[in-house]
């Protein structure tokens, strides 16, 4: 399984800007950073992220940045779940409807895929709003009249 690094950089690992991380004994931090990341912070998070991308299944990508220390999340989708600070996991989704309002879906919970879980139940609960709305204004379909 791949994974992505990066620091807000599509093109982190490629360009050798002051913004790509580079390993100094036990620093593995970018210069711009300045905060003198750890790689064992680097290896806790890569190591987390592919352990609930794993958890999660196929098309679950990790995902592993730098902004001040190493964070990660693992993506499918327009679908996001990291562990939060106090320790559970929050799945979120965020979609749009027109270019103007975008929504976000979000639970935690103790285990990710009870998180993702509770996302997509809310999810299917709203789709099945907007399916009742939709019933709810749908025109009958205009009579025939016979001509004999």
């Amino acid at each position: 399984m791949s994974y992505v690094i990066d620091a807000g950089n599509a093109d982190a690992v490629s360009l050798g800007d002051r913004w790509t991380p580079k390993l100094n004994g036990e620093i593995f931090c970018s210069p711009a950073c300045g905060s003198r990341c750890k790689k064992a912070d680097f290896n806790r998070a890569t190591d987390q992220a592919m352990a609930i991308a794993n958890r999660l299944g196929s098309g679950w990508r990790p995902h592993v940045w730098e902004n001040l220390g190493w964070h990660f999340e693992v993506k499918k989708g327009a679908a996001t779940v990291c562990l939060a600070r106090d320790g559970r996991y929050e799945a979120q989704i965020r979609f749009t409807f027109d270019d103007v309002h975008e929504s976000c879906i979000s639970e935690s919970r103790s285990d990710p895929r009870e998180a993702v879980e509770a996302v997509v139940c809310e999810l299917s609960r709203r789709v099945a709003a907007l399916k009742r709305a939709l019933i709810s204004v749908s025109l009958a379909p205009a009579e025939i009249e016979h001509v004999g």
